[in-house]
């Protein structure tokens, strides 16, 4: 059966849409060329405003030719540096400040065509803000919807409250999983009665509160962090938490804390979550397959990266690596897995679920 990656109506309407801001963009190179020719025909010719408005120009070519890149090719990685929120402000800034120098001149030199080059940059950068306003404001209601779940479903807890209010302090990376995720980690993991979990990964340990708090009392969590600087601030969150019997944690590479769990027979564990560096998922799913039994979970977070994964030239190496774990997780006969992109607070990103249902 063939894979539909669209509908036929969404196809067609990129196709259109990407035919027009082609056609723009090269109208706007056009252009641009015609002011060259004329300030090298006739120098004095040359104003300040024919420079600022070319310039505003040769942003507009790119930016339509980038839409088109994007609508044609489908590579929302490089759809999102140009169009993020950042630089839809930056461009509308860009384009006050044209309409601002020309608007000047044209009241000094009573030049029409440095009026009509300001109204034009004008508008350019009331669309870019009204562009970043929609932006901000999707974003807003992912934020507002997700602590709407949040205030429903995710237990509030003193110590997991602390220990993101620590990593901020310690300014660890902003990359904690959202409470709802948290929640759903752990009702995976009491779904199935784990009582050994493997985390690749700690950051400050916000995660690992959730997976212990699954845990019977003498269950067990081993969490790995390369960092020492987010060991030491997890450590004491664990501390907090009362929960340093249930939890350990090694420092180092994990590949070679992996090896080490294998040689020392630790194995095998009922959950696995798996959060850290992304290049190297794929050599972790491999030493999951190793440590895991029938019937173990394993969970990777960030396997989407913003929708980056369906691009197929990417030169993002987590990109490849992810796109090689997505195939892998698809064709290894010891598992059944699913991959869900999520959109929420954390943005447009997403989890894998594997189920083992043989033995290794």
């Amino acid at each position: 059966m063939r894979r539909v990656r669209r509908s036929d109506v969404d196809r067609w309407m990129a196709r259109f849409v990407g035919i027009v801001s082609s056609l723009c963009g090269l109208g706007a190179i056009a252009i641009l060329v015609r002011l060259g020719i004329a300030a090298f025909s006739v120098p004095h010719r040359l104003t300040a405003g024919a420079l600022l408005f070319g310039a505003a120009i040769v942003l507009i070519a790119g930016f339509f030719l980038s839409v088109d890149y994007r609508l044609t090719f489908n590579r929302p990685n490089l759809y999102g540096s140009i169009l993020g929120l950042t630089g839809w402000r930056g461009l509308g800034v860009f384009f006050v400040a044209i309409a601002a120098v020309l608007a000047v001149q044209a009241a000094r030199r009573r030049e029409l065509d440095a009026l009509a080059y300001a109204l034009v940059s004008a508008a350019a950068s009331c669309w870019c803000w009204m562009r970043a306003f929609r932006i901000g404001r999707r974003q807003n209601d992912r934020r507002a919807v997700d602590a709407y779940l949040d205030a429903c479903y995710a237990d509030f807890d003193d110590a997991r409250a602390a220990a993101l209010q620590a990593n901020r302090a310690a300014q660890l990376p902003a990359i904690d999983i959202s409470p709802s995720q948290g929640k759903f980690l752990q009702l995976l993991a009491r779904s199935i009665g784990a009582q050994r979990i493997l985390e690749i990964g700690t950051l400050g340990g916000y995660s690992t509160l959730w997976l212990a708090g699954s845990l019977p009392p003498d269950g067990r969590v081993i969490t790995l962090e390369f960092n020492p600087r987010h060991a030491a601030v997890a450590r004491s969150n664990f501390e907090r938490a009362g929960l340093s019997d249930r939890i350990e944690l090694r420092e180092g590479p994990a590949l070679e804390s992996l090896a080490a769990i294998e040689r020392a027979q630790e194995g095998p564990f009922d959950v696995f979550f798996i959060d850290a560096d992304w290049v190297n998922h794929p050599q972790y799913f491999t030493w999951a397959l190793k440590l895991a039994r029938r019937g173990s979970l394993i969970v990777f977070d960030n396997v989407v990266r913003d929708g980056a994964i369906v691009d197929t030239h990417s030169r993002d190496a987590a990109v490849r690596a992810t796109r090689e774990l997505h195939e892998r997780l698809g064709s290894e006969p010891r598992v059944l897995a699913t991959a869900l992109q999520t959109v929420g607070e954390k943005g447009h990103d997403g989890f894998a679920l594997a189920l083992v249902v043989a033995d290794s």
